[in-house]
């Protein structure tokens, strides 16, 4: 009995601690988010709760995404839609997918932006 009241309250933790991230991302504080992600998914991992684990990997990915981490933020993303597709849970794998576009396409539009910034090639 012990035991799963230890897991529960853990969960519980990890939960509020998902919520207390996307608060600390909103109001810009990285490097406080950053621990709070940290702390959620060692214990999103420690009872492999893939809802939290794909979260956590959502927030790492915005997170390098305002780095100008382009490469690592679509990885990142890539890791918390295959979290959500093995739950099955399509709303938010199908709002990854929609960031990974958005990404891509802003990666894309700033190549171009530099190329006709540098002028036409002799």
């Amino acid at each position: 009995m012990g035991l799963g009241i230890v897991k529960g309250t853990e969960l519980l933790t990890a939960c509020a601690r998902l919520v207390h991230s996307i608060v600390l991302q909103m109001k810009g504080e990285n490097e406080m988010q950053s621990r709070a992600v940290a702390e959620m998914n060692a214990v999103s991992g420690k009872y492999d709760y893939k809802y939290l684990l794909g979260f956590g990997k959502r927030l790492e990915a915005m997170a390098a995404y305002r780095r100008h981490d382009i490469e690592n933020a679509l990885e990142l993303l890539d890791a918390s839609t295959c979290y959500f597709d093995e739950i099955g849970n399509t709303a938010m794998a199908s709002s990854n997918t929609l960031y990974r576009y958005l990404w891509q396409s802003g990666k894309t539009l700033q190549r171009l932006c530099q190329a006709l910034r540098k002028g036409p090639s002799d």
